[in-house]
């Protein structure tokens, strides 16, 4: 064959191939072919239309992602948790507060005297709240009698401290609010979020007073004064509170499912019983966290990177027993 020959061939087979390897942007390569604009290699895959392709189980991951090592085929998408943004049905009400009863007052109902004592504070009667990941309250209860036994400033403190929690933490990481004590300063990494984030005073002082504290989604009375749900129940009130006090909710499966907050008392104090109450309702199979042990506990002193002010010696013992007294989890994914 001539010299012109030969070129002619290689051009001709150079725009065969151009022809079959092109994908839209993409460049197939080999004996790769097109389907739609993913490439794929008909000797080994199916087209999947754009859809992942398992080479475990050599079929379509349709609506789905290839599974992670140690599983095989196709998965299920990542499950939120939650059946949508106002799903609160995960949490039960009464439970919580039985538990905080138990940790605040050493008893299964509410404190019979103003000044509890036991968790390393002012001895004060606390608030509770949780939130949804998507911020909604769904539950706000308080230790007292009365809302008077309380300090009033905790309740929406408490539910700050839960959004912030839960906003700040991922399905991979847990970060207390305690944990952002330090980086919320000025030259920290998230320096200013509190005035990006600040309390919905719309929705904060909406509703009858006489109301606080009342259970959302409960059947039984939250103490012996209130009956009506908060005003708070199934709204986004929003706030960060880069104190202690704030834990993140993970179900026994992995999911984050929301916060808790605590406020009433000193903030190391109110991370205590955050971690006793979160414990209490088994909600603490939580991932990755940033102290030493690899939890979300407080971390003293502030100087740390994550670290918190200590309140009291006490509180700072009471605090880094906490891993031992009252373990965290670990959750078992669902396939």
């Amino acid at each position: 064959m001539n010299v012109k020959g030969v070129l002619a061939c290689l051009v001709m087979a150079t725009a065969v191939a151009m022809a079959q390897v092109q994908c839209g942007l993409t460049s197939c390569l080999g004996n790769e072919q097109c389907c739609g604009t993913t490439c794929f290699d008909p000797t080994s895959q199916g087209c999947c239309g754009g859809q992942v392709f398992s080479p475990v189980s050599a079929t379509c991951c349709n609506n789905a992602k290839v599974c992670s090592a140690g599983q095989r085929g196709c998965c299920p998408p990542q499950d939120l948790g939650l059946s949508g943004p106002s799903d609160c049905s995960w949490l039960n009400v009464d439970n919580l507060l039985t538990e905080l009863f138990q940790v605040v007052c050493g008893s299964t109902s509410a404190c019979s005297i103003e000044s509890p004592s036991g968790n390393f504070g002012f001895n004060n009667n606390v608030w509770a709240s949780v939130v949804n990941k998507f911020g909604t309250v769904c539950a706000v209860v308080f230790s007292g009698q009365n809302v008077a036994s309380t300090m009033l400033a905790g309740r929406l403190q408490s539910a700050s401290k839960a959004y912030t929690a839960s906003s700040f933490s991922t399905p991979a990481l847990a970060l207390s609010s305690a944990n952002l004590y330090a980086q919320s300063q000025p030259g920290g990494i998230w320096w200013g979020s509190e005035r990006t984030n600040a309390i919905d005073p719309a929705m904060a002082y909406s509703g009858d007073q006489a109301s606080w504290g009342g259970p959302c989604n409960s059947t039984a009375s939250n103490n012996q004064t209130v009956s009506s749900s908060d005003p708070l129940c199934g709204k986004v009130v929003g706030g960060m509170q880069m104190v202690g006090g704030g834990l993140a909710l993970y179900s026994a499966d992995g999911h984050l499912l929301g916060g808790l907050g605590v406020a009433g008392d000193t903030s190391c104090t109110d991370h205590i019983i955050a971690w006793r109450l979160r414990n209490g309702i088994n909600l603490d199979y939580i991932p990755l966290g940033v102290d030493p042990s690899g939890t979300d506990n407080i971390i003293y002193p502030a100087s740390n990177p994550f670290g918190h002010p200590e309140c009291s010696a006490a509180a700072t013992t009471a605090s880094q027993l906490l891993g031992s007294l009252y373990p965290v989890k670990t959750a078992t994914p669902t396939a």
